[in-house]
């Protein structure tokens, strides 16, 4: 067909998906006061690959709102930041509760639950002179 030019093609130089994943809260809230974190996306199977020996610790009844919590790298303990409780008398907002058992040093265990998902960043941020690793960094949103 005399005259007729077929249509350049269209280029996309660059193509941003941005995928949000509710209840996920990536801005370090929820960490000690004064402290910074930084993620990177860990995931089980690299947690059992790389920190062998955790012990998986289920929470129970956990509250239907958005649970951080940090692991002290010494004591074992899980301080839980949510302003709710925790049932199953694991603790309450300020309290703490054993979160693995025969791990040392900065090796913490991984907290589970059955009512959550979870996903453990890399999160590397000091507060005073305790030391938190990407081991002890977790959260859990409601599914």
């Amino acid at each position: 067909m005399a005259g007729f030019v077929f249509p350049k093609p269209l280029l996309v130089a660059a193509t941003v998906v941005l995928v949000i994943v509710p209840g996920y809260l990536g801005d370090g809230s929820g960490a000690p006061p004064g402290s910074t974190a930084d993620y990177c996306g860990l995931n089980e199977a690299a947690d059992q690959a790389n920190f062998p020996g955790y012990v998986d610790f289920v929470l129970e009844d956990v509250v239907k709102n958005t649970q951080e919590q940090y692991a002290d790298a010494t004591t074992g303990e899980t301080t839980y930041s949510s302003t709710s409780p925790v049932g199953g008398g694991r603790g309450a907002a300020t309290g703490k509760a054993t979160c693995y058992s025969g791990v040392t040093g900065n090796s913490c265990g991984k907290c589970l639950s059955e009512a959550v998902q979870y996903v453990s960043p890399c999160a590397h941020y000091t507060t005073g002179s305790a030391y938190y690793d990407q081991r002890c960094f977790l959260h859990y949103w409601q599914l």
